[in-house]
């Protein structure tokens, strides 16, 4: 209930209390009245006096009680307006939204899913074949035998077969390789001939003439000469035995015991006189 409603109760609720008692006296000036009417002498002074006092009271009263209510209403509306906690609230409105509620993130929420990397794997590279290994370059003078660890005979030797590339512009010579005393002996006194690029030639004697050697490994080198290295090899000194031996070949030659394309060996044993 608003202070104006409280108000306007307060006063009408005075005035109707007012008007009550304004009633009440007029009745009773009313019983006077016909007491003095009833009566069959004259009223006296004092009654009428009395009656004209209570009229009076009852006017008066009026006013007063008239002016009482309505100061009791100001009276109240002010005091009720001036109040400090008097504020203007308006009802909340349905669009008024609860404050959200607090929660324990730490315990109810889930835990946070893991991101997938965002960068890419490696690639891997599909495996790839092995290189196949290089081809060893043909050899341009090689010995098709004897095969190498054969036994031969000292005095009958062993007859060596063989090929050779370009035979129209290269030479072919023969060395025996002397492990006692670490030499190479020249077996012929010209080139072998190589008619279209194979060639034979008789090595007899190989070893000591004696039974000395009896199981002595020899190394057969066949040499693939140019025009130059050929000279040289044609002018190579002879010694006392008739023999040319030399502990290597001139250079500008292939070079004996090292790898070459020029040079080709194989071993034999001296298994018998």
């Amino acid at each position: 209930m608003s202070e104006t409603v409280l108000a306007a109760v307060i006063s009408v609720g005075g005035t109707i209390v007012a008007a009550i008692i304004a009633a009440r006296v007029d009745l009773k000036i009313a019983r006077m009245t016909n007491t003095h009417a009833s009566a069959p002498a004259a009223p006296s002074p004092g009654h009428a006096s009395a009656i004209r006092n209570m009229r009076t009271a009852r006017a008066v009263f009026a006013v007063f009680a008239a002016l009482g209510v309505i100061g009791a209403g100001v009276f109240v509306a002010i005091a009720l307006a001036n109040r400090p906690d008097h504020q203007t609230v308006s009802a909340p409105t349905a669009s008024m939204s609860a404050p959200p509620t607090p929660t324990d993130t730490s315990v109810h929420s889930a835990p946070p899913t893991p991101k997938p990397p965002t960068s890419k794997p490696p690639t891997s590279k599909p495996p790839t074949s092995p290189r196949p290994p290089t081809p060893t370059p043909a050899k341009r003078i090689m010995i098709t035998s004897p095969k190498t660890m054969t036994k031969i005979s000292g005095r009958a030797g062993v007859t060596v077969f063989g090929t050779v590339t370009d035979p129209g512009s290269f030479y072919v010579w023969m060395f025996d390789f002397d492990s006692n005393d670490g030499l190479f002996l020249r077996d012929t006194e010209a080139p072998i001939r190589a008619p279209e690029g194979k060639w034979n030639f008789p090595n007899q004697p190989i070893g000591d003439e004696g039974t000395g050697d009896i199981g002595a490994a020899y190394t057969l080198f066949a040499v693939r000469a140019s025009k130059g290295c050929n000279a040289k090899i044609l002018a190579l000194p002879v010694n006392k035995d008739g023999d040319v031996v030399v502990e290597q070949l001139p250079a500008g030659c292939p070079q004996l015991g090292e790898p070459s394309l020029d040079i080709d060996s194989v071993v034999v044993i001296k298994a018998r006189r």
